[in-house]
This record gives C-alpha cells, sequence and structure tokens, in this order.
C-alpha cells in the first residue's frame, strides 16, 4: 500500500514569457526544465499586466493554472514572476486554503536588492512564511532571511544550473569578459584598466553605449540572446562585479545572492572573478573556481601575478564543474531536499545545514 506522500503529484511553475538579453527568462526556464527532468509537472503562468484585474479575475485566473492541483501536493513557485506582489500574494493564499504544500524558489530577494520595484504594502518578508518551505540562494541569504523574521525552513541552492547545448572546452584564456546586465555595472564604459575587456550586454543609457564604443580597452559586442552568447563568449576569466546604483543596491546585494551570470561563465569552463565580500567568494576560492579582489582596482595586479599553471590548473577545475551545472544537479538536490522538508518535517536535515554556514558559504 503506497503511502498518503507517494500519492501526491510534484508541480513547478514556468513563466512563459518572452526571451530576454538578461538572465531574467533564462534562470527561471532552467529550473522549470530541471523540474520536467526530475518528474515535476509544469504550472504554466503567463506574464501579464494585471493591474487593473480585479480580485475574482485573478483567482479565476489562479484557478485555471491550478486546476489539476489537489489536496497535499507540492507546488515549487519560482519567485518573483514579475506579476506583481498582488499576483504572489494571492496565488500562495489559493494554494494555503487548498491544502497545497507550496516551496518558494527564490530568484530574487527584493527588499535585499533595494530595488526600485514597486513593493508598495508587500511585506515580502512576512510573504515567504506563508510557504512550507524555500529553496534560497546559499546559507547567507537563509541568515539574513532568519534576521528579518523568516522562520520556514530553507534549502540552500548553492548555484543557479545552466540547461543549454552549449559545450564547455578546457582551454585556459586570459581574455576578460564580461557577460550581463551592464546597467548593474556602469564602471565598464570608464574601464581605466591595462587589462582589455570584452563586454556582452544591455546597456539602456546611450551615454554608456557610447562610453563602451569609445573606450579602446574595451570590445564592446552588445547584447545577445542566448543562443547567440553561447557561440560568442569564448574563453577567458569572467568577471563578476555589480555596484550601487539609483536602480539598486546591487554590489550590497551581491553580498548575498548567487548570480546567474557566475554560473553561466562556470557552465562554459570559464574561471571567475569576483569581489571578495560576494556570498559566493569562499565556494570559489576554496574549491579553486577563480579569484577573489579586495577591490577592482587590483585586476591589473592579478593578471600579472598569475601564472599559466594556475589559470591551467582553475580552469581544469571549472570545466569539471561545468559538467554538474549541464545536468542540473544543484537544482535536483534542492528540489529533492525540498520534498524531504515539506514530507518528513521532523527530520528537518537542512536547518543543521544552515547553522553550519560558515563551512559551506
Amino acid at each position: 500500500m503506497k503511502k498518503d506522500w507517494e500519492n501526491m503529484t510534484h508541480w513547478i511553475t514556468r513563466i512563459v514569457e518572452q526571451p530576454t538579453m538578461d538572465a531574467t527568462s533564462a534562470s527561471k526556464a532552467d529550473v522549470a526544465t530541471i523540474g520536467r527532468q526530475v518528474s515535476y509537472e509544469w504550472l504554466n503562468i503567463y506574464h501579464y499586466d494585471g493591474a487593473y484585474e480585479s480580485d475574482q479575475a485573478m483567482f479565476s485566473r489562479i484557478d485555471g493554472i491550478t486546476a489539476a492541483v489537489k489536496r497535499g501536493d507540492l507546488v515549487v513557485y519560482q519567485y518573483p514572476t514579475l506579476n506583481g506582489p498582488r499576483f504572489e500574494t494571492s496565488f500562495i493564499d489559493r494554494m494555503n486554503s487548498r491544502g497545497v504544500n507550496v516551496v518558494i524558489f527564490i530568484h530574487d530577494v527584493e527588499n535585499l536588492r533595494g530595488s526600485n520595484i514597486t513593493m508598495s504594502g508587500f511585506d515580502e518578508y512576512g510573504y515567504f512564511n506563508k510557504a512550507t518551505a524555500l529553496i534560497v540562494h546559499n546559507p547567507i541569504m537563509a541568515t539574513a532571511l532568519q534576521k528579518h523574521g523568516v522562520s520556514k525552513p530553507m534549502i540552500p541552492l548553492y548555484m543557479f544550473d545552466i540547461i543549454d547545448n552549449s559545450q564547455p572546452q578546457n582551454i585556459p584564456s586570459r581574455q576578460l569578459v564580461f557577460a550581463g546586465n551592464i546597467n548593474k555595472s556602469p564602471f565598464l564604459g570608464d574601464w581605466p584598466y591595462d587589462t582589455p575587456i570584452k563586454v556582452f550586454g544591455v546597456a539602456s543609457f546611450s551615454d554608456l553605449r557610447s562610453k563602451l564604443g569609445n573606450n579602446p580597452s574595451v570590445d564592446y559586442r552588445g547584447a545577445l540572446y542566448r543562443d547567440k552568447l553561447n557561440e560568442a563568449i569564448g574563453n577567458g576569466l569572467g568577471l563578476v562585479w555589480d555596484v550601487n546604483t539609483r536602480d539598486g543596491n546591487y554590489a550590497t546585494y551581491a553580498q548575498y545572492n548567487n548570480p546567474y551570470k557566475l554560473s553561466f561563465y562556470l557552465s562554459h569552463a570559464i574561471p571567475v572573478i569576483l569581489s571578495r565580500d560576494a556570498a559566493p567568494a569562499k565556494f570559489i576560492t576554496e574549491n579553486r573556481l577563480g579569484f577573489a579582489l579586495n577591490e577592482l582596482n587590483d585586476i591589473d595586479s592579478l593578471m600579472d601575478r598569475l601564472t599559466d599553471k594556475e589559470l591551467a590548473d582553475v580552469t581544469t577545475n571549472v570545466y569539471r564543474l561545468s559538467a554538474l551545472l549541464h545536468t542540473g544537479y544543484f537544482t535536483k538536490r534542492a528540489l529533492l531536499a525540498a520534498e524531504q522538508a515539506v514530507y518528513f518535517r521532523s527530520l528537518q536535515p537542512l536547518v543543521n545545514l544552515i547553522e553550519k554556514r560558515n563551512d559551506l558559504a
């Protein structure tokens, strides 16, 4: 006779939207794809503007999306959907009222990021406490959420997986590359260092694009969709470095999150360079996957002292890790741990992992 938990269906939300040239759509699409690989069914959520939609219409929309979900099932909800706080809250409240277990898979914490996204009246930390459990970027993020009153079990992801057809190569290269949202790293336009850099990404402001195009130390290639970026990125050393801007405290946020571009580089067997204050820095340096700097001004001295053997060693290490990222290892591990936290709550093994964050961060 099957146990009750064996009869439950596992669901994962899949955000249906136009592809973007940043990580907004890619990371969620990859998580949904990996979920399908381990027998999760998709709940398709369309990205739409519901600002003028009535509560009843929104409830009807959510009931339509989740019509097949039954009491006791597990729903992994990828947050944020970017459909607004009212949709996020309505969805989880609807699931809770129906006796459904909801695990929130966090892609971003807007309060930690200091985003200018409209959060008026939305208690993000209180919202997280509506879940049965949370999948968070790393133990450092878990600790930050706990300090803000989030009390639910938290499972560290550690690294976003990358599901694509790219073929990483174990080829050491001193080419410095940046791929990401340049609006978070506007310093690239004024790049003053002797080390030249190849840059891919969205630069929304004309003055920033002009600086990138006119700086002789910057080879600006523009913004590319992921399939084209996979072909163009090549080998090298990947820069992961954001700064605080008027649109968000991105450098501060780097102390808590694991950015998607970090995984993108590693999936291409590209060692990384990041701030020593960044949340993944210890993981990167202790596993010899790249280099942590006190400040960006140290970039030239790093390149000057970096030996060919050191570069070859870290490239080989990253090449090995890339295989894990392409199989969805970290996501599958987190989903399995979330199932354990939901169905066997008395065990709560991952609370201990968070408490040992100094060993795992």
